[in-house]
């Protein structure tokens, strides 16, 4: 049975940059950029059943529609790779051994909602994992797919991966940052209201863990392999073991 969510996993050299764009890297993110207005990309999330990956499981579109399009405000896309479950760090494997695909997925989602600036936030100890999505974006850099004018599109996007301390309530915290909002900083209510209430504040954000996007990833050069049938993304609506994985 096919691979979907660890189809890199076990591949030599799959954190490299080569290695994953001669199994389809970027593929779709090159697609998307080149030949997709962001609402048709939305809509394409929507039909594809994907789900947000970290417990909730809310449609990822349909969070995404939910940021303010005519807000002149900046809106910040954050990647949650915190991994913070107790004991189990279950996506540990997809950042240190597929990097690319999480960046993929993320610039991707960034697309979606019109943001130029773009964080993975990953937890202070995944030194490792750190290391390699950082040496990932350093890549996809200097091969022009993050950056000013992508593609020849216009578009700009600017990804920083950045470190936690291991605070508690390091996702307020965090946004507090990102926002640079005059308030006392707090954790803040849970998604998917606060894109509209942060939008209201002055910046709109979007905050999704990293299996969610590390699922928008190419596939053989093309769209990915939608589980139950043909569509844009490899996505698994029940439970987490990713056709046979």
């Amino acid at each position: 049975m096919e691979r979907l969510l660890l189809r890199n996993i076990g591949v030599p050299g799959s954190h490299t940059l080569a290695t994953y764009q001669s199994r389809g890297g970027y593929a779709s993110w090159r697609k998307v950029v080149e030949s997709m207005k962001p609402e048709q990309l939305i809509e394409e999330v929507k039909a594809s059943g994907l789900r947000g990956r970290g417990g909730a499981g809310f449609p990822t579109g349909m969070k995404w529609s939910f940021v303010p399009k005519d807000n002149p405000k900046p809106k910040y896309l954050v990647c949650n790779a915190d991994e913070s479950e107790p004991g189990t760090f279950k996506d540990r494997l997809l950042i240190e051994q597929d990097p690319h695909a999480v960046i993929e997925g993320t610039l991707i989602a960034a697309f979606a909602i019109q943001s130029h600036t773009a964080f993975i936030y990953i937890r202070g100890e995944m030194v490792f994992g750190t290391e390699r999505l950082e040496r990932a974006a350093e890549a996809a850099y200097a091969a022009g797919l993050i950056g000013k004018n992508i593609f020849g599109s216009g578009y700009d996007l600017e990804l920083i991966v950045h470190r936690g301390a291991g605070a508690g309530a390091w996702r307020g915290k965090f946004l507090h940052h990102v926002q640079h909002e005059a308030d006392r900083p707090a954790p803040y209510s849970s998604l998917p209201h606060a894109a509209v209430r942060a939008a209201r504040r002055g910046a709109g954000y979007e905050f999704t863990q990293e299996e969610t996007w590390h699922r928008m990833r190419a596939n053989n050069g093309g769209w990915p392999v939608h589980a139950f049938g043909s569509g844009m993304f490899g996505v698994l609506r029940h439970g987490a073991d990713d056709a046979g994985e």
